[in-house]
Order: structure tokens, then sequence, then C-alpha cells
């Protein structure tokens, strides 16, 4: 078996694995919360990295019902080739999706749609793009009431180049 994907397909079934706990009902009219990231972005099948960052505005609706906006940018780490123009990838996206949350933390799943552009390489040549997405992202979070730390898992599903990462993220706002 393939385990590459595990920690990604990780990030995406555990809000599911989660919906048997007990979840603390707030007033989702007083929920918000923006997230701030680093980590990598893959594309295809771990096939090459890239150094990316991610800035995220949350809003929850319904006390299990949220939207997202979200912000990815990622450009080719080159560390011994600084001569050769870096591969970039920008994300922008607005999503809907289910949260679960519990008393230090939450966990979520979302998809929605996304405008992808950037710069990418085919062989010697290298070509600017700008394309429709389908995004999916998922976040695991441990908080106190006004700041949190956790992982977000995203992806992007386009016809020009897939790609999907992982970030390291801190989260501000009224989390309780």
């Amino acid at each position: 078996m393939n385990t590459k994907f595990l920690p990604f397909l990780f990030l995406l079934l555990f809000p599911f694995l989660l919906k048997s706990q007990y979840f603390i009902k707030d007033d989702p009219g007083k929920l918000w919360w923006v997230n701030l990231g680093v980590g990598v972005l893959y594309e295809g099948a771990w096939d090459k990295s890239e150094f990316s960052s991610l800035v995220s505005f949350t809003k929850p609706i319904t006390n299990n019902f949220l939207v997202m906006g979200r912000f990815t940018y990622a450009e080719e780490f080159q560390l011994f080739s600084p001569d050769n123009t870096p591969e970039i990838y920008r994300d922008l996206s607005l999503l809907a999706g289910l949260y679960a949350k519990g008393r230090f933390g939450f966990v979520s799943l979302g998809t929605g749609a996304g405008w992808n552009s950037g710069r990418i390489e085919e062989g010697i040549t290298e070509r600017k793009f700008s394309t429709i997405g389908l995004p999916v992202e998922s976040q695991v979070f441990f908080t106190l009431p006004f700041i949190g730390i956790g992982l977000v898992g995203y992806g992007n599903i386009n016809n020009v180049r897939s790609t999907w990462g992982f970030t390291v993220t801190l989260q501000f706002g009224n989390l309780r």
C-alpha cells in the first residue's frame, strides 16, 4: 500500500472520526477566526514541493456549518540554483463546510470554488497560467479563547496542475 497519502487522508477524514464525540454548542454568531500558516505544497503525488503560506478567514454560520475564504501562496525553494526563475502558485478560494467543536479545539472539512494562477516550468520553457479549481481544506486545531495552533491540510484540483499541502497554523479570533 502506498503510505505517502496517509497524513493527508487523516486530515480529510479526522472530522468524521470525531463526529461521535460530545461537542460544545457555542453561539455561532459570535465565533470567527483568522489563520496564518506556513508549510509545504506538493504537486501531484509528492512529485515536487514548494514553500507555502496560508491566510484564511473563517466564519461559522450555524453550529456545524461554516464558510471560509482562503489565500495560499507557494514558491519553489531554490537554495542551490538561485539564478532560475522559481515556480509560483496562488490560490484564492471560497469554501463552505462542516465543523465540530470541542472544549479545547475543533475540526473542519470544506470545499468550494477557487481561482488559481502562477508560473510553471514545462521542460525548458516557463508559462503563466490562470484557471478555476476545486479547493478542499481540513483543519484540526487546539484552541484557547482567542488563540489556537493546528494543522491545515488543503488541496486544489484543476486542469493545469493540481496541488495539495499542509501548513502549521496559528489561529486568532473569537474561538469560544
